[in-house]
């Protein structure tokens, strides 16, 4: 029975030994994971604090990249242009229309102005407190702004350059605006013709960016100029230190080599100092050369060492319960890999969300039934992720959109290319909105197509801006600009698709004399009637109708035979008597009519833009000899060869 014994007694010694060894190696363990923890918390706060300041740099070059692109739209629009050269009333209200609408596009923007050579006011837009549109303010309220430092160093820089303001408080009556709300004015020089005409100015209201700007889960955040004086503190009585004059520093806070650091940090890296960090947004903010302070939140890093501390006991015991150091080793090496695995899922996750709300994406399978949009999508379309998938696209395309596009895009992506152009589409409400489209094919692992992704950015005012250059003020019809760049576009497609193109060149009968009676007035609303007239039949796509100046419109249009396009422009002359318009003045008839010169165009060698109006106008002159109130249709095959076929009264 001694062995026995024996063998109970080594079990308990083997055991005690063995726990003993296991208490060893997990208070060794413990001891060597606790100082390599404090020391990777350092080390993790450097990295937070470098990824910080890089956001931030990003996050503030896209805000002053958003504001130079307000300032050159307006800076290098064709409408600015034509005013500076031609400053009359009627091209003043269409860059004042033009301003406002930049105004009005975005809350912040609380002046917009161009001030010319001499530093006087031409145009100001002015957003009043606690008012939803923006004010054009009337020329007689127009302020000299030549000896504001703003319009002295603005006028200084080179073209298509931007010069930047300080980031201060708004002064009204010569003292600081309460509420505060930081200012920053972003300018630049305007040339027309190689010359200097003045410069476009905005005042941006900063205080929701900076409110977002000066947010971190890990830090509380500081602004600072040069000079140490807070712009931005996360204790919202110190910020505007050197504005409100309580002189109050970053060195009365943090006295060493802060103020040095400021000065001294070409780099811009973030730079450990005590503990806090310091790093510098150059070339950003010219004006205040502003750093950023990240004082690291006392909750933010006594959750990490909490998380260290409770990480150190879970190993301690697994250690003494398992009493197998290989076992301890083995189970911590995926437990760490899971952790990270789960840090680089989360923040994949947070990407993939931060783009599914900012980035317009939907995506097909092969057949064109869309599979999934992202939430920033439905948030434009204004359709519901439900509503839209499993349908084709065409549910979003505007009525206007060009078959020849849709058949474009569905060859290029089918070829396996990648198609980008712009798609006009409509929002479930019915509203226009337009899209700048980049649309290629997905493949699987077999290198076969399997669908679609299409990303979109929104264009819309860009576009609507575009269509202000492009419209005549006072009929809403497309201007004579337009009308040259489309029958230029429409007959290149139409010598292209081998296709019959129609123009119909349109005059109002007696026009003269019915302003002369009537008034100008009165004429303006007869030329508005007939304008809703023809917009109301340019039923298709392909048809586009134009004022080409005074009372005088264009009609263009395709696939019509010549007896179709004479029965279309047969349907406008009738619309357009039909109006009863009285005109007891003119001679034809007691009613506003008009004359038409229509050419149905076989393209042809020397068929251009300019023998295209040469013909029509010849027609248009041959109706109004044979009486008004008639189309004259001719058709038009080369310079040498046309004929008239005939009229309708």
């Amino acid at each position: 029975m001694a062995f026995p014994a024996l063998k109970i007694s080594h079990r308990v010694y083997f055991t005690v030994l063995f726990l003993l060894f296991g208490a060893i190696i997990a208070l060794l363990t413990s001891i060597i994971n606790y100082n390599l923890d404090v020391r990777n918390i350092r080390k993790e706060l450097d990295t937070k604090a470098a990824d910080e300041l890089a956001g931030k740099r990003i996050e503030l070059s896209v805000f002053t990249e958003r504001l130079e692109g307000y300032v050159a739209s307006l800076r290098n629009s064709p409408l600015l242009h034509a005013y500076i050269r031609r400053p009359d009333p009627e091209h003043r209200e269409i860059v004042n229309q033009l301003f406002s609408a930049i105004s009005a596009s975005n809350p912040s923007l609380m002046q917009v102005r161009f001030i010319d050579t001499r530093g006087m006011e031409k145009i100001r837009i002015d957003r009043n407190p606690g008012e939803q549109w923006p004010e054009i303010v009337p020329e007689t309220n127009l302020q000299d702004k030549s000896h504001r430092y703003y319009f002295i160093e603005a006028s200084q820089i080179p073209a298509n350059s931007f010069w930047y303001s300080r980031l201060d408080l708004n002064v009204e009556h010569q003292k600081i605006e309460i509420p505060f709300k930081p200012v920053l004015r972003v300018a630049s020089p305007v040339y027309v013709d190689q010359q200097f005409a003045g410069i476009v100015i905005i005042n941006v209201q900063a205080k929701s960016f900076l409110q977002r700007f000066g947010q971190s889960p890990f830090f509380n955040i500081a602004l600072i100029d040069h000079d140490g004086y807070y712009l931005l503190h996360y204790q919202d009585q110190f910020s505007w230190s050197r504005y409100l004059n309580t002189g109050r520093t970053v060195a009365d806070d943090f006295p060493g080599r802060v103020l040095s650091i400021l000065r001294d940090n070409p780099s811009g890296d973030v730079i450990p100092a005590g503990n806090f960090y310091v790093g510098s947004l150059d070339p950003l903010l010219k004006k205040d050369r502003t750093h950023l302070l990240f004082i690291p939140r006392d909750q933010a890093v006594q959750g990490m060492k909490r998380e260290r501390r409770q990480a150190m006991v879970l190993i301690v015991g697994t250690i003494l319960l398992l009493s197998v150091p290989l076992s301890v080793l083995i189970s911590r090496i995926p437990a760490r890999l899971n952790q990270k695995i789960d840090r680089q899922k989360a923040t994949l996750q947070k990407y993939v969300d931060l783009i599914d709300r900012n980035i317009l994406i939907a995506t097909t399978d092969p057949a064109g039934i869309i599979t999934e949009v992202s939430t920033a999508f439905c948030r434009v379309s204004g359709f519901s992720k439900e509503e839209l998938i499993g349908r084709k696209p065409r549910i979003l395309h505007h009525p206007d959109m060009r078959k020849d596009v849709k058949q474009e895009v569905r060859q290029t992506i089918q070829a396996g290319r990648t198609w980008v152009g712009e798609f006009h589409n409509r929002t479930k409400d019915g509203d226009s909105y337009w899209v700048e489209a980049t649309i290629f094919p997905n493949y699987d692992q077999q290198h076969n197509i399997d669908g679609y992704t299409a990303i979109y950015q929104d264009t819309t005012d860009k576009k609507r801006i575009e269509l202000l250059s492009v419209t005549d003020a006072l009929t809403g019809l497309y201007n004579r600009r337009f009308f040259n760049e489309t029958l230029e576009k429409e007959l290149g497609r139409a010598t292209r698709d081998n296709k019959m193109l129609g123009f119909a060149m349109v005059d109002v009968d007696f026009f003269k004399q019915y302003n002369d009676h009537y008034g100008h007035q009165k004429g303006d609303e007869v030329l508005k009637a007939i304008s809703q007239t023809l917009q109301q039949k340019m039923s298709r796509s392909s048809d586009f109708c134009f004022r080409l100046g005074g009372e005088e419109f264009g009609i263009i249009f395709s696939d019509l035979s010549p007896d179709q396009a004479l029965d279309f422009a047969e349907t406008i002359r009738s619309a357009i008597e039909a109006l009863a318009i009285e005109h007891r003045w003119g001679c034809s008839c007691s009613v506003i009519t008009a004359s038409f010169g229509l050419l149905c165009i076989t393209p042809g060698p020397g068929i251009t833009v300019d023998t295209i109006y040469q013909k029509a106008d010849q027609a248009l002159y041959a109706a109004k000899q044979e009486g008004r109130n008639r189309i004259f249709f001719d058709r038009f095959n080369c310079p040498a060869q046309t004929s008239p076929e005939r009229k309708s009264e």
